[in-house]
């Protein structure tokens, strides 16, 4: 069975193979000097895709407040049975400046030509009120992605690996919120700080920092349930 991390890698995957038709992957845009970043993730599974299992991976895009381009994804099987949905926010930077760009100067023609609009909803992530388990990791040149930063399904994995084991060893994640507010690089070192919800069974807040300064680099929700291991 697919773990988390690498259904998160295919559907980035196939967000850039999806933009590279309108000129508009990462490494078309770094040739410019820009580039995607995530801010917003949200996973939704339904069932994980067994060993084998031929998968087939949709994605569509549509602007938001000429900043943030949503891009939903839906995996089903050969036979049509839908596994995940996903919705995600993305936004293009400067690379150098790390500044947001606007959308309506920075896209190609043919993203506007293939928009379609979708419903859409993330859920706010509240900052942790205690901590009731707290890991680190170092940022190991594997983690990076093209921009070199951690690649956001590292992220992720981090978060989980800080679930209690009788947690892990029993249940996958059924839900994953995530916000992305800054970046780790090669060298540094993630303190992951995780907290039980106490009014919702199997429901994990974690928050991301960088141990040289404290700051915070991603909010993460998880919910479990007992699905096929």
């Amino acid at each position: 069975m697919l773990k988390i991390g690498p259904i998160f890698n295919y559907l980035q995957d196939m967000a850039d193979k999806d933009a590279s038709r309108m000129e508009m992957s990462i490494p078309q845009l770094m040739e410019k000097g820009y580039t995607w970043v995530l801010h917003r993730y949200h996973l939704s599974m339904i069932r994980y895709p067994k060993l084998d299992e031929a998968l087939s991976i949709r994605t569509w895009h549509s602007p938001y407040k000429n900043l943030y381009s949503l891009r939903a994804f839906e995996m089903t099987t050969s036979f049509g049975e839908v596994l995940a949905k996903a919705t995600t926010s993305w936004i293009i930077i400067n690379y150098s400046t790390k500044r947001p760009m606007r959308l309506d100067r920075h896209v190609t023609s043919q993203y506007y030509k293939e928009i379609i609009p979708f419903e859409f909803d993330f859920s706010s992530l509240s900052p942790l009120e205690r901590i009731d388990l707290e890991d680190i990791y170092p940022v190991r040149i594997r983690d990076l992605d093209i921009n070199n930063h951690v690649n956001n399904a590292v992220y992720v994995e981090w978060a989980a690996e800080t679930v209690p084991t009788n947690i892990l060893q029993s249940m996958r994640p059924s839900e994953i919120d995530v916000i992305f507010k800054e970046q780790l690089t090669y060298g540094e070192k993630a303190v992951v700080q995780t907290q039980k919800e106490k009014t919702a069974s199997n429901v994990f807040d974690h928050v991301i920092l960088r141990e040289s300064d404290a700051r915070e680099i991603t909010r993460i929700r998880t919910s479990w349930k007992n699905m096929p291991l």
